[in-house]
């Protein structure tokens, strides 16, 4: 099976390269896509509709050399399509982009294809657009400047009227670290620290808490608008601009629509594997959703910040239609998920902070499927019996070499090695190790 497809990986932190069979790539094969789902230039200039056909053809035939190089030396040829997750320029993207297509970057030692999918997912932008400019989920800045004083006082009032809640959710955070956790070892002394941190970190908690929470839960909206539209039809003006108007789909919908008839079963010598990170898992389950006939042959989540609700209506339904596919999940240890601590502010993830405060939801699964201490909730009936056969979540225990945080998914080594652990032969392996804690989420 190895040996008999193309493997197109879609890594949804949200970026995509470009490396080939017969050596490291010399361009870096990458869509930007601007907060409305339009594709860029990389200078940020909005792209023609013909210009951004013309880069995906381009990309097209880049990955069909790819594939002949790689059936010449009896290879598998194999595409790695990497989302990254929120809370990273678009600048900042590229320079990562140009760092894992270096010699000695993440992708070395791999004949993968890569194509990096760079879309806005900073803060500031993302603050500024709930607060200036989108209003009922359109950009619409006739509306959205004279009421963002108001717009802007109501956040911070909101965090301040929430802040009796969100206080006994951080007391429920900060006792993770006390708490016995299969897998997790931690030193006496250890535990001693994280009781100073938790008092000595009392009064900025108190005091943050309501800016994060209220402000926090804004950009959060405007970065989930912003998976949406990579994906969406609509007529929407463009920004500042009021009566020119262009209707097209997303970006991300015009490429998967274009490479989907060279991705499926009837094109052998083809292995496909989709990653997610962090938000990127919420648009690999868009992506899943609205092309189950590409044929993935692995779907890989990094402390997916996607809600299991999301994951249970997209990922048993695509391995039923689909069974080549493996699924895989990667966390935090717990210790680690709600003792990260980025200087003064309060503990905890970024998935616990979504969680806490950002999209608690209405029901259990609202939850996040990448916080491993919500597994249980996780409950999906097996379908003759090969989603549990196919579907394996792993914690890290946090010991030396694994990542101790949500953004190190993307570190040297870790992201190589999460690849690796990401195969049926590896999970037998992974039974036998202490380091990692499996889970199946199917009933007996």
């Amino acid at each position: 099976m190895r040996h008999a497809r193309l493997t197109v990986t879609v890594i949804l932190t949200v970026c995509l390269i470009c490396a080939c069979a017969t050596g490291p790539p010399q361009t870096h094969p990458h869509l930007m896509v601007d907060p409305d789902g339009y594709a860029l230039e990389d200078d940020g200039a909005r792209m023609p509709p013909d210009a951004y056909g013309a880069r995906i053809d381009a990309i097209v035939t880049d990955v069909g050399a790819h594939v002949a190089a790689a059936r010449a030396q009896g290879k598998t040829a194999r595409i790695l399509v990497y989302v990254h997750g929120g809370l990273i320029s678009q600048a900042d993207s590229l320079r990562y982009i140009d760092a894992m297509v270096t010699a000695d970057g993440l992708l070395k030692d791999t004949d993968d294809y890569p194509v990096f999918i760079n879309w806005d997912a900073s803060l500031g932008s993302s603050l500024y657009d709930d607060i200036f400019e989108i209003r009922r989920g359109t950009r619409d800045p006739l509306i959205g400047y004279p009421t963002s004083p108001f717009i802007a006082l109501s956040r911070l009032l909101s965090g301040i009227v929430e802040l009796p809640a969100t206080l006994v959710y951080q007391f429920d955070t900060e006792k993770m670290q006390f708490e016995s956790w299969e897998g997790e070892e931690r030193s006496g002394g250890e535990l001693v620290g994280n009781g100073i941190i938790t008092i000595a970190s009392l009064p900025i908690t108190i005091v943050s808490l309501p800016v994060i929470a209220g402000y926090g839960e804004g950009a959060w909206r405007a970065l989930r608008r912003r998976t949406e539209q990579m994906f969406a039809y609509q007529i929407r003006p463009q920004k500042h601009i009021l009566f020119d108007q262009v209707r097209q789909p997303g970006a991300l919908r015009q490429f998967f629509e274009k490479i989907a008839p060279m991705a499926d079963e009837s094109h052998p010598g083809i292995e496909i594997t989709l990653v997610g990170h962090s938000m990127g898992a919420i648009v690999v389950n868009k992506i899943l959703r609205a092309f189950p006939k590409i044929k993935f042959d692995r779907i890989v989540y990094m402390a997916a910040a996607a809600s299991i609700e999301d994951f249970m209506d997209t990922v048993p339904p695509y391995l039923e239609l689909n069974p080549q596919t493996y699924f895989y999940s990667f966390s935090l240890s717990n210790r680690d998920e709600g003792g990260e601590f980025n200087y003064f502010l309060p503990r905890g993830s970024l998935l616990v902070w979504i969680d806490n405060m950002y999209e608690p939801g209405i029901s259990p699964t609202g939850k996040r499927v990448g916080f491993f201490r919500n597994k249980d909730i996780i409950n999906i009936r097996p379908v003759e019996g090969v989603c549990c056969a196919r579907m394996t979540f792993v914690k890290f225990t946090g010991v030396e070499g694994q990542p101790r945080k949500h953004g190190e998914f993307n570190d040297d080594g870790i992201f190589q090695r999460v690849l690796q652990l990401a195969h049926p032969d590896e999970v037998q392996r992974l039974r036998r190790a202490e380091d990692f804690v499996l889970h199946y989420p199917c009933d007996p």
